[in-house]
């Protein structure tokens, strides 16, 4: 759960929580401090849950998957809504072959693009992502 707890908080934050150097990470994690400002307040309470320096009073991961996904423990969960900006983004990237987007992949390129293989398109219906 710690693991977890410090992955939601960098992917969410585009930091680490804990520091940049490792007095600091270090220090953050012994004491118990990790850095979530800007989080939204629900997530922050879960995170932080999850980063509890005891193991036993860290949250189950039944319990962090109730609070992060709607319905979950029902067994009835729904794929999130896009935003029309994470709309824009499909539709731009599912558009493009990888080799031809990614310039770490430009050794795959096809010379010919006629010979490419067919592309799966994914399209958003009311919000969500689908083929």
């Amino acid at each position: 759960m710690f693991s977890l707890g410090t992955l939601l908080a960098r992917l969410s934050l585009g930091r680490s929580p804990w520091g940049t150097d490792s007095a600091s990470v270090v220090h953050a994690i012994r004491s118990g401090t990790p850095d979530l400002t800007g989080l939204p307040p629900a997530l922050a309470r879960i995170v932080r849950e999850c980063l509890r320096a005891d193991p036993a009073a860290r949250p189950a991961p039944a319990q962090v998957t109730t609070a992060l996904v709607p319905g979950a423990d029902s067994g009835v969960v729904h794929p999130p809504r896009l935003t029309p900006q994470a709309r824009d983004l499909v539709a731009e990237h599912t558009t493009l072959a990888a080799t031809q987007r990614l310039p770490t992949l430009g050794y795959t390129r096809h010379a010919d693009t006629t010979t490419l293989p067919p592309l799966i398109r994914l399209r958003v219906t009311d919000g969500v992502l689908g083929a």
